[in-house]
């Protein structure tokens, strides 16, 4: 019942270009105040979640210790992954 990593924690430091809440972890969930939930064909966006992400996966791009192919992005919603990937 416990997710684990199949590489060892000393071997991936936590990437810069973002301020972790936990340090040592490179898992964040982040907060973001905004309008709210718009319907996006049969699904939903946030515009202002959108934004946000955007900003924090540059920031993590441009310190350059990530590329973009090792940033895992989760939301529940098919509108909100087409509205990222399209930034």
């Amino acid at each position: 019942g416990e997710l684990k990593s199949g590489v060892p924690k000393d071997t991936r430091p936590v990437p810069r270009g973002f301020d972790w809440p936990l340090k040592d972890t490179g898992v964040a969930v982040v907060p973001c105040q905004g309008t709210g939930e718009k319907r996006n064909q049969r699904s939903f966006v946030n515009d202002d979640e959108v934004g946000e992400i955007a900003k924090i996966v540059s920031r993590l791009i441009s310190a350059g210790d990530v590329m973009p192919h090792q940033i895992g992005i989760v939301t529940p919603y098919a509108g909100q992954v087409r509205a990222i990937r399209g930034r």
